[in-house]
C-alpha cells in the first residue's frame, strides 16, 4: 500500500511539474503601450517610436526648433529626450531631425500633419498613413507597408495635388513642393485636386476624390475608384503591364463619363 501512494504521489508531482512547465511556455503577453525616445546616430537626432500591438491611433506634428509631438490613443512611454505632454498618451521630443516609427501590430492608422525626414513603417495589421502635410517644407518620408497586410496611403487631407508611384522612387507628395518620399503601400487614396496616382505589381486600389485625375493600374488585378463626378484625364486598369488573364475592374458613377483602356469588369456606385 505504501509503494502504491508513494507511486499516486510522484504521479502527481509530474503532472503538476508539466502543467507549470506549459505556464512557463506561455507566450509574453502583447505590447498594450507605444514608447518614444531621443536617440543619437552618426550626429543626427531620431526620434524612434515603437507601437504597442494594439490597433494605434496615431498623430504626429511638429513645433518650432525641431520638437516633435506624438500624440497616440494608448499610454505612451517617453524615453530619453522626450516627456510626458498634457496627458500619459502624448509626449514632446526635443531636436528632433529625423523619426524612425514602427507602427507594431494591429490595424494602426498614422496621422502626419508637417513634413519629415526618416521612415515610418506598418507592422502585421492592416495600416493607414494619413499624409496631410500643413506646412510648405520639403518632404523626405519613406512610408512602408507590411508584405503581409494591405496597407493604404490616405492623402485626402492635403491642401494641393499629389505625384504617387507606388513603390518607384523617392518622388512621390506634392510636385508643387518637391517632396521626395518613397511610398510602398497597397492602396492609395489622392486629394481633392489633380491627382496622379499610379500603381505597382500588387493588386492595388486606388481612389480619385475630385478634378481630373490620372490614374494606372499595374500588373495585378486592380480596382480604380473613378466615382468623383468628374472627367477624368486618364484612366488606364493596367499602365501597360497587365498579364494575358488579369482582371480589372473600374468603379464608374451614373455620369459615367470617363474613357478607360484595359479595364475588363465595370461597377456603378454614387458619386463619392
Amino acid at each position: 500500500m505504501s509503494i502504491r501512494k508513494n507511486l499516486a504521489r510522484l504521479a502527481l508531482l509530474a503532472a503538476a511539474s508539466t502543467a507549470g512547465a506549459g505556464l512557463l511556455a506561455t507566450p509574453s503577453q502583447a505590447a498594450v503601450n507605444s514608447a518614444v525616445e531621443i536617440r543619437v546616430e552618426s550626429g543626427r537626432t531620431v526620434l524612434v517610436y515603437t507601437g504597442s500591438d494594439n490597433a494605434n491611433q496615431l498623430r504626429l506634428s511638429k513645433e518650432a526648433g525641431g520638437v516633435v509631438v506624438v500624440d497616440d490613443s494608448v499610454t505612451l512611454t517617453p524615453g530619453a529626450g522626450c516627456t510626458t505632454f498634457v496627458d500619459s498618451t502624448q509626449a514632446r521630443c526635443s531636436a528632433v531631425t529625423e523619426i524612425r516609427f514602427n507602427l507594431g501590430g494591429g490595424n494602426d492608422r498614422a496621422t502626419v500633419q508637417r513634413t519629415f525626414n526618416g521612415e515610418i513603417r506598418g507592422g502585421s495589421g492592416d495600416d493607414t498613413f494619413a499624409l496631410s502635410y500643413a506646412d510648405s517644407g520639403l518632404s523626405t518620408l519613406r512610408v512602408i507597408g507590411d508584405a503581409g497586410a494591405r496597407d493604404h496611403a490616405d492623402y485626402r487631407g492635403m491642401s494641393e495635388a499629389v505625384d504617387v508611384t507606388l513603390g518607384l522612387g523617392a518622388d512621390d507628395g506634392r510636385p508643387a513642393k518637391n517632396d521626395a518620399d518613397f511610398v510602398q503601400v497597397e492602396d492609395v487614396t489622392g486629394t481633392s485636386f489633380s491627382d496622379t496616382l499610379i500603381g505597382d505589381l500588387a493588386a492595388n486600389q486606388i481612389k480619385g476624390l475630385g478634378a481630373r485625375d490620372t490614374m494606372r493600374g499595374g500588373a495585378a488585378n486592380d480596382k480604380i475608384f473613378a466615382n468623383d463626378g468628374n472627367t477624368e484625364t486618364q484612366i488606364d486598369c493596367d499602365g501597360g503591364l497587365g498579364a494575358p488573364g488579369t482582371a480589372d475592374t473600374i468603379v464608374v458613377d451614373d455620369r459615367a463619363l470617363d474613357s478607360r483602356i484595359n479595364c475588363e469588369l465595370t461597377e456603378r456606385a454614387g458619386v463619392e
